[in-house]
């Protein structure tokens, strides 16, 4: 009898030990841009108690950006938010705006707190055929009354969390055929999140430095969309309107279903599958690793730092500027440098020179103001490290 206690002491003492709770000082804010790969889609089953996932072997097919800039608008500083991530809100199946939603950490949780919108200006010709209709979206931002939740701390295996939002926009729309010209209107719609932990378990990914080290995680399963509505002159849009534009009242967008599996030190997933509309029983659309600070399993990380490490000056730059980069490690040779912007597109790339500082970086003109990511390239094409820096 003895014995049998033993065993199932130290059984709940191993299940007990792999359940972590995630705490506010675990998560901390972001300050740079978080490098994210986009892989091919691995089976995913639907027991997620104390299980151990290995996605270490799965190649990449892309690499991205994904950037929280720092807040420094007063008044959204005042309100206590940190960071901003500009995103798309989709107005119909094929035209969307963006804008940056305002993301306050606190020991509570982590909260969409506000929005942001530059100034924007979009052609309706494809809508119209008219090349003279327009809608444009004038600078505008403000604190919401009810945030969105992305996190609540704490959590652990079987925590919950749901919030719903009223967001809005404020455009002027020009429709040659309907007599509108800069007509004020508002897209309004709501945002309905819902958070589950749905388990927890051991997690190791894909670096291009080798297979990551194993984390504890836990399992959001993420119920999250909009709701729309239109008016026009302070009135509902009529339908003709609506018809036009291929939109309704009510409508269903930014249908974002997704499982992320979280880890301490890290904001953004260890790993994340996309199922978008998707109900969680049909198959993901798409799947997603961020090794952010990833430590390795047979390395540690600043054991890896010191083999090659790299520098930008200045870190701000102008348009057309030259960047300065200065590569530690003299042993290094043919080894090139890519620039991206935060979408991951390939901006410019070149040679490096190992060991001494480069001035012949010249950024192309064409660079729009904005963060990007510079990455040193050993000669067989894997990335060995991430920089970012600023165009203004």
């Amino acid at each position: 009898m003895k014995t049998v206690f033993t065993l199932f002491f130290l059984t709940t003492f191993f299940f007990g030990k792999a359940q972590i709770t995630i705490e506010a000082n675990d998560i901390p804010i972001p300050d740079e841009t978080f490098r994210v790969f986009a892989a091919p889609i691995p089976s995913l089953q639907n027991d997620f108690n104390n299980k151990v996932w290995n996605y270490s072997t799965i190649i990449p097919a892309e690499m991205f950006g994904v950037s929280f800039p720092k807040e420094e608008i007063p008044d959204f500083v005042a309100a206590g938010i940190d960071v901003y991530r500009t995103v798309s809100k989709q107005f119909n199946a094929d035209f969307n705006f963006l804008t940056d939603i305002e993301i306050d950490f606190n020991e509570n949780g982590v909260v969409e707190k506000g929005m942001y919108v530059e100034e924007q200006r979009y052609g309706l010709a494809p809508f119209t055929g008219n090349n003279k209709d327009s809608l444009i979206i004038p600078r505008q931002g403000y604190i919401y009354s009810d945030v969105v939740q992305q996190m609540k701390f704490p959590f652990t295996n079987q925590s919950s969390w749901s919030s719903v939002g009223r967001r809005y926009i404020d455009f002027t729309i020009s429709v040659t055929a309907f007599n509108l010209n800069n007509i004020p209107a508002r897209m309004v719609w709501y945002v309905n999140r819902k958070d589950t932990i749905i388990g927890f378990g051991k997690m190791s990914i894909y670096t291009e430095q080798g297979p990551s080290k194993s984390y504890d995680v836990l399992v959001d399963r993420i119920n999250i969309s909009a709701t729309d509505s239109f008016y026009l002159g302070g009135q509902p849009a009529p339908p003709p309107i609506l018809n036009g534009f291929a939109i309704q009242q009510g409508q269903k967008t930014n249908l974002g279903n997704r499982i992320n599996f979280y880890r301490k030190g890290l904001f953004l997933y260890l790993a994340s599958f996309f199922y978008g509309g998707n109900t969680f029983s049909a198959q993901p659309i798409d799947f997603f690793m961020c090794d952010h600070d990833a430590e390795l399993a047979t390395s540690s990380k600043d054991e890896e730092k010191e083999l090659f490490s790299v520098a930008l000056y200045p870190n701000i730059v102008s348009q057309g500027d030259k960047l300065n980069v200065y590569i530690s490690d003299k042993n290094l040779i043919g080894n090139t440098y890519v620039v991206y912007d935060i979408n991951g597109k390939e901006v410019t790339t070149g040679q490096l020179v190992p060991g001494q500082v480069i001035d012949e970086i010249s950024l192309p003109g064409f660079m729009s103001p904005g963060t990007y990511l510079f990455t040193a390239k050993t000669n067989n094409a894997k990335m060995m490290i991430t920089e970012k820096f600023v165009v203004r």
